[in-house]
């Protein structure tokens, strides 16, 4: 309604011929010779009450280079405006190199000082701090990248803070040049999402000039922009960038992946290709039940790189075993962690389907004991999955894909026979039920 409002104000202060203006909400902006831009301020200041809009002489800002000072001072005496050659606008700067310089500067260093908060938050909260950088701070100077034309070297003290401070205080751990190129990479290629500040400035900007093309035409030219077609360009223009973009980070998560340790590698490499990194990309919430521990948040991101936990026990409190580590604790029957395990993704499945299809039914008898078999006892019934009225019988079998015995097998070929073994089972007892079987493989 503002625009709206203003609208007729911008329309009567219009002068192709000798000035270019151009308006973001209240902030009214004009580029021309001083003589006119003076005629556009005086209007402004005339017309402007009549529509509500007051322009204030004191808050305002007349940019202009050093050789032209003096005929500004002369032209703009006794109107209150502040003559300098360099200055803020809309989150950028207009004026000389040194002043976008030392913009960029004071604003690396206050994000400096943000990443530190970060850093000193994240000993306690290392998955709420990710959330916060990945989507909130990082993309700060994004956009300042995409505004401004400045140089990488600008951003390099921030990228330094982020990969001796930010990161290894989240993982818990001194991470090498190679991991950190690594994290930098989005979850789905098997990194953090954690970009480095470093890498896109001069991509950023140019896909701005580009993808505003007809909007910046349109404001010089002072000619009606056609809202359409800028659109359309726009988003084919970053469509564009957006496809090189994946393709250079698919490269060099390719390349990285070729260089780590065969286990981190294996692990990886399953992650990428079964898209299970949705993880660290949700935002931790406890109505969602997506919001962990600081331990379980290390020790997720520990397990997707192939690494061990911290601070383990020494010795197995279910069979004794004296030696303990990850993958004992994922195959011991005894430990609780598999039984532990089943029972949570199988009362989540439940939790999750009862949202589309109405109650479900924990461990339900798909075929009754008889004197020489016990029962056949599913994990969870489901009404109306797959056909209207047809019950849906679901098993789950929670698997550790890095066992000795798993060591040269894919996961596809590791799923597809848990997956044969599980339809061996229960197959026939649904189909005397008039029903479907599902495993649950993971």
């Amino acid at each position: 309604m503002y625009a709206v409002g203003v609208y007729p104000l911008i329309r009567k202060c219009k002068d192709r011929d000798k000035y270019v203006q151009n308006w973001y909400a209240d902030d009214s902006a004009c580029v021309g010779k001083l003589q006119n831009v003076k005629h556009w301020f005086d209007k402004l200041i005339e017309e402007g009450p009549k529509f509500g809009y007051f322009p204030e002489p004191s808050k305002s800002y007349l940019i202009v280079k050093d050789v032209m000072n003096s005929a500004a001072h002369t032209i703009f005496q006794n109107v209150g405006v502040k003559i300098v050659d360099s200055h803020r606008f809309l989150g950028s700067i207009i004026g000389r190199e040194e002043q976008k310089k030392k913009y960029v500067k004071e604003k690396v260093e206050v994000w400096i000082g943000c990443v530190e908060k970060l850093s000193q938050a994240s000993e306690k909260h290392p998955q709420a701090v990710h959330s916060a950088f990945t989507k909130s701070l990082q993309h700060e100077w994004q956009y300042l990248q995409r505004v401004l034309n400045s140089d990488e070297n600008d951003y390099c003290q921030l990228k330094e803070k982020i990969k001796t401070r930010l990161i290894p205080s989240i993982v818990d751990r001194e991470v090498s040049p190679n991991e950190y190129e690594l994290f930098c990479l989005p979850a789905r290629l098997g990194g953090l999402g954690i970009s480095d500040p470093t890498a896109n400035v001069v991509h950023s900007y140019e896909t701005s000039l580009k993808a505003n093309e007809k909007l910046i035409a349109a404001i010089k030219s002072g000619t009606e922009l056609n809202s359409n077609e800028h659109f359309n360009h726009a988003k084919i223009e970053l469509n564009v960038e957006r496809i090189k973009l994946k393709e250079r980070e698919k490269n060099k998560s390719e390349e990285i992946l070729n260089t780590l340790p065969a286990k981190t590698k294996r692990c990886l490499e399953r992650s990428i290709e079964f898209k299970t990194s949705q993880w660290l990309t949700v935002l931790p919430t406890y109505s969602d039940r997506t919001d962990l521990t600081a331990i379980q948040f290390r020790d997720a991101i520990a397990i997707r790189y192939g690494h061990e936990p911290k601070n383990l026990p020494k010795t197995c409190d279910g069979c004794g075993a004296s030696e303990f580590n990850l993958n004992h604790a994922l195959n011991c029957k005894k430990g609780g962690l598999i039984k532990r395990g089943h029972d949570q993704h199988r009362d989540d499945v439940r939790d999750w389907s009862e949202m589309a299809w109405g109650p479900g039914i924990i461990e339900p008898i798909m075929k009754e004991a008889t004197i020489n078999e016990p029962a056949l006892i599913g994990d969870l019934m489901l009404n109306s999955v797959w056909e209207s009225g047809r019950k849906a019988f679901f098993d789950t079998r929670i698997t550790n894909a890095d066992a000795i015995s798993n060591g040269s097998r894919t996961w596809s070929a590791i799923s597809q026979s848990h997956s044969h073994e599980k339809h061996q089972k229960y197959d026939r007892a649904a189909e005397d039920l008039r029903a479907s079987f599902v495993p649950l493989v993971l």
